[in-house]
């Protein structure tokens, strides 16, 4: 079935099936990314990774933890108003049976288009709060604590082998004494900074431009350039191979016993 075709029919369906559909197609990857708009970035269970990772006080948990609670709730208003507009949308076409495709799918592209720039903002919003209460020692912790957030929400995303790999994982993992965490912390602190550009690079690359994905729908062009697929996979060897160097980097600066076995539970 055609996509254009396909999603004319689903407009009356969940926004679920609508970008099911999408991640059947050729531009897959980018609409593994947009499925997400339908879930918050950030959860309550997150909380403690904040309070870990920034040193929060008690007084701090409870403003963030506040904070949380409002970004759920308008994360909810949001998407149900998207779902609201989508439905108004349905019952709008229905009355249309000779509406074109374009018809059919332009005002739905339009309101998930907007709610991804909403949802955007709710995210950035939230970690704007957070930043404002931080007291300035901190602060000075924001910068790795941004690097470690990304990393452990996005990590997951590698499809190559040894992608996926977190070498922070592995060292807590390894059960290292505090000496030996001493000696490869450098090493750790090159690897948090080079992976986080690679990954924020990949993703970047993978999201591309949800307009520019929903006009080509529009235009009937589904299929990635071929610079697209390159650049992609580049992207995602390149964090593989700040993986592998690491490993080996990390691995040379602990003893023989250490070094091989924090090498075997990376590989």
């Amino acid at each position: 079935m055609h996509t254009l075709k396909s999603l004319k029919y689903l407009v009356f369906s969940a926004p679920v099936a609508l970008i099911a559909l999408f991640s059947s197609n050729s531009a897959h990857a980018q609409m593994e990314y947009m499925a997400e708009i339908m879930q918050p970035e950030y959860m309550t269970r997150d909380l403690v990774l904040f309070a870990e990772g920034l040193n929060l006080d008690d007084m701090q948990e409870v403003i963030v933890e506040g904070f949380f609670d409002d970004y759920e709730d308008d994360f909810q208003a949001g998407w149900s108003a998207t779902q609201e507009r989508l439905n108004a949308v349905a019952m709008e076409l229905r009355d249309k049976p000779d509406a074109t495709e374009r018809d059919t799918l332009e005002p739905v592209l339009t309101a998930l288009g907007d709610w991804v720039v909403d949802k955007r903002q709710l995210d950035d919003g939230l970690l704007e709060n957070i930043k404002v209460i931080l007291l300035p020692d901190q602060k000075t912790l924001w910068p790795a604590f941004s690097q470690r957030l990304y990393r452990e929400k996005n990590i997951r995303r590698g499809r190559l082998s040894g992608e996926s790999v977190d070498l922070f994982q592995i060292t807590r993992d390894a059960d290292l004494q505090s000496a030996a965490e001493t000696a490869i912390a450098p090493q750790l602190e090159e690897y948090a900074i080079a992976l986080d550009i690679a990954i924020r690079n990949r993703d970047s690359i993978l999201r591309g431009n949800p307009k520019k994905l929903f006009d080509n729908i529009l235009s009937g062009n589904n299929e990635k350039s071929p610079n697209l697929v390159d650049n992609a996979i580049k992207a995602r060897v390149e964090v593989r191979n700040i993986n592998d160097r690491y490993i080996e980097l990390i691995s040379e600066n602990l003893s023989a016993v250490d070094g091989e076995d924090f090498r075997l539970r990376a590989l």
